[in-house]
């Protein structure tokens, strides 16, 4: 070790084997001055003030700036024991755990810390949301014969239908996305990621039992990134239910364009001549 308080882990480890309970690792770096594995003078080890302000808080150096914090300094939980890189489209980079994360966390829990930056992360990425699409118009099919009264009495009466239909209405349900949650394990069943119907992070839940073995950082975050990719392949993209409303919407407009189509058949003329502008013309 480099006497660093976090711990990184960019490898493929979406295969990796499940530990064995207990662990025997030591839950802590052999650097971290708050390890409660090594022995201490009373048989107990109390953090002193010095402790606490030493290189262990995650608010050093480069993370100081937080003034001009932006997403590719990774999103943190407000205890410094977790910090997470995600790109816009919800793929995760990179997962950092403090060594120290169980005392950072005393008042907390590693679910919380995780719930926290997912929300963050949905609020820099998913505020827009995702926009409802509307429904594919229908194809133009213009009517009988050529463009004459018959044909806009025609319409008329078909937009008057259409019409009445949205009136009798009333409130009806909307346009709307149709999706499910996908959730996937680790190490398991230690840890489960939930994803939303868009496939943005929604929560981490780890097992309280595997978390009170001698786990280290490493453990933690090579769960986090297996279950995160196993729950991202296993996604699958929402689909959209089209509200009544809209799909009347859409026959009203081809209603439209279906008379606008009957030109291609010509103009009619008779005993009044030609339609122009609106008015018979006397041949």
């Amino acid at each position: 070790m480099d006497g660093s308080i976090w711990h990184f882990d960019d490898t493929d480890d979406e295969f990796l084997a499940a530990p064995n309970y207990p662990q025997p690792e030591p839950e802590h770096d052999d650097h971290d001055p708050l390890d409660p594995t090594q022995p201490m003078l009373g048989g107990h080890h109390t953090p002193t003030h010095q402790e606490h302000d030493t290189n262990d808080d995650e608010d050093t150096g480069d993370d100081e700036d937080t003034e001009h914090w932006s997403p590719d300094k990774g999103f943190p939980d407000p205890t410094g024991a977790v910090r997470v890189w995600m790109t816009p489209t919800f793929d995760l980079q990179r997962v950092r755990v403090s060594l120290n994360w169980r005392h950072k966390l005393t008042h907390s829990s590693l679910d919380e810390a995780f719930g926290i930056i997912f929300m963050a992360i949905n609020a820099i990425y998913h505020q827009g949301g995702h926009r409802l699409p509307s429904p594919d118009p229908l194809p133009a099919e213009p009517y009988p014969g050529p463009f004459g009264w018959h044909t806009l009495q025609l319409a008329d009466r078909e937009h008057a239908k259409v019409d009445a239909e949205l009136t009798a209405l009333g409130d009806t349900e909307p346009t709307t996305w149709i999706g499910h949650h996908t959730t996937a394990t680790a190490y398991d069943n230690a840890l489960t990621i939930t994803l939303g119907i868009f496939g943005q992070p929604i929560s981490a839940t780890f097992d309280p039992q595997w978390l009170a073995t001698n786990i280290r950082s490493s453990d933690i975050t090579k769960a986090v990134k297996t279950a995160y990719k196993r729950a991202r392949t296993k996604h699958t993209p929402p689909t959209v239910t089209f509200g009544k409303r809209e799909l009347l919407t859409r026959k009203h407009d081809q209603i439209t364009r279906n008379l606008l189509a009957t030109f291609q058949h010509g103009i009619q003329t008779g005993l009044n001549g030609p339609i122009i502008g609106g008015q018979g013309v006397d041949g």
